[in-house]
């Protein structure tokens, strides 16, 4: 009996010291991975937006509310708010107003720089604004591309969310049977490849100077990214896309089922990404005497201007060395 007693006090005494170290094993794994979070950029980033998405953030067309992280003190995300001074059509002057600490922002298009900071120990997670999107004017919460957030994190985010984007698209069309004009026995997918969307969109959101940055502010946005981008065409989105021409692939291409409103559609990244797509398939109508090899220099010619490379003017030549240049990049970033 004795001995049976030993071995249920040991078998006890193990149970116990086994839960002690769970529980200890646990709390480091726990710990870690609040440390994980604590120091991704990309948290820092979702955490500011939740914060600024708060409705006692009111901006104005002169106010806006900007959130902060001290990467020296690293102890909580600050939130200023902002005066708006317009400089120029294109760049506003964003200053603190009760925070002489803070230094001055400028804001250009959609990249934003810290003018003369001593230290620079912030880095500008997100901005609340008052921007249009499509038809509308909203408070719109969204990062700014600065050098501070210009991080492998967030390239590898936008990569990764840029093929994702781009496979959902090729499947739905695939699952939609959507026939292509160009081939009439083939379908859409079959007659585009996911390469050419892919650097149609890197083209025409090339606002960085750089691939990485255009994947860095993507990874940062997501499905915000770009929706507040309308060009001179009046075209609108990620796919920098006219009602004129999605209204035609609508009609064209019934079975892809765009939505009927014009802005439901091209600022929503896969729909976006689905005009794209029949757009090309809807030129390569056009490039029947077209060798291969150049199909692709001519489909991106004829989405930006919808004329050929020889018609194309000197801006067009501009944009299509810059899808050059890009194009070179895509392998470099593995898309």
């Amino acid at each position: 009996m004795a001995d049976k007693g030993e071995k249920m006090k040991k078998t006890c005494w193990t149970i116990i010291i086994c839960l002690i170290v769970g529980f200890i094993g646990f709390k480091e794994k726990t710990h870690k991975t609040r440390e994980i979070l604590r120091h991704s950029l990309i948290s820092r980033i979702d955490a500011a937006e939740k914060m600024l998405s708060n409705d006692k953030f009111q901006c104005s067309n002169s106010t806006a509310y900007i959130a902060l992280w001290d990467t020296l003190k690293q102890r909580k995300i600050d939130i200023v708010k902002v005066r708006i001074v317009l400089a120029d059509s294109n760049r506003k002057i964003l200053t603190p107003e009760d925070n002489n600490m803070i230094p001055i922002i400028t804001l250009r298009g959609l990249n934003a720089s810290f003018l003369n900071p001593s230290p620079l120990n912030y880095q500008l997670l997100s901005i609340k604004s008052k921007k249009c999107v499509g038809d509308k004017i909203v408070d719109l919460v969204w990062t700014p591309f600065s050098k501070g957030i210009l991080s492998a994190e967030l390239e590898n985010t936008g990569r990764e969310y840029l093929k994702n984007l781009i496979a959902q698209a090729y499947e739905q069309l695939k699952n939609q049977g959507v026939r292509s004009q160009a081939q009439k026995k083939k379908l859409v997918a079959e007659m585009i490849s996911s390469r050419i969307p892919t650097l149609l969109f890197l083209t025409e959101n090339a606002h960085f100077g750089s691939t990485k940055r255009t994947l860095a502010f993507l990874g940062a946005n997501r499905e915000k990214s770009f929706v507040s981008v309308k060009s001179k065409r009046n075209a609108f989105g990620p796919a920098q896309m006219t009602s004129p021409t999605y209204q035609l692939l609508r009609k064209k291409y019934p079975a892809a089922n765009l939505p009927v409103d014009f802005f439901a559609g091209v600022l929503d990244h896969k729909v976006a990404i689905k005009s794209m797509i029949l757009l090309c398939d809807w030129n390569m109508r056009y490039l029947d005497n077209v060798p291969r090899s150049e199909q692709e220099r001519e489909l991106v010619a004829l989405y930006h201007s919808g004329v050929e490379i020889e018609k194309l003017g000197l801006i067009g030549q501009g944009y299509l060395a810059k899808c050059d240049s890009i194009r070179i990049n895509l392998v470099a970033n593995n898309l």
